[in-house]
């Protein structure tokens, strides 16, 4: 049976997920640089501001679907991990995760919400 929550991602990114800690600057530390994995992505370009959990406006670029849960923290980038420059420009960093489950609660199609990435990866 098709999984419908993965089969329209036909896109490619680079994932580097966040670790769970946090730098001294309390920002969310992601894995080291040359350790990207590639992910099937469904990457749609858009603009809009939210606020976010205190209460402090922030610019959305772009909300993506994805085949797997993400840390918020996670920074991605589109395209291969084999194109990547160095040291990887247009970076977004994931500010919300979200998962709707479909009627039956399985197979849940998984949402990201990323905002431009200013700090280069270290």
């Amino acid at each position: 049976m098709v999984n419908v929550s993965t089969v329209a991602l036909r896109q490619t990114a680079a994932l580097w997920a966040a670790t769970g800690n946090y730098d001294n600057d309390g920002d969310p530390e992601v894995a080291a640089v040359g350790s990207p994995v590639e992910i099937k992505v469904r990457w749609e370009e858009e603009t809009q501001e939210r606020v976010n959990e205190d209460a402090t406006p922030i610019a959305i670029t772009t909300t993506v679907f994805v085949d797997r849960e993400i840390l918020k923290g996670s920074v991605l980038r589109l395209g291969t991990v084999a194109g990547l420059p160095s040291p990887p420009d247009n970076l977004h960093e994931v500010v919300e995760y979200d998962e709707i489950p479909n009627i039956k609660g399985v197979n849940p199609q998984r949402c990201v919400v990323l905002q431009k990435r200013n700090k280069v990866l270290a």
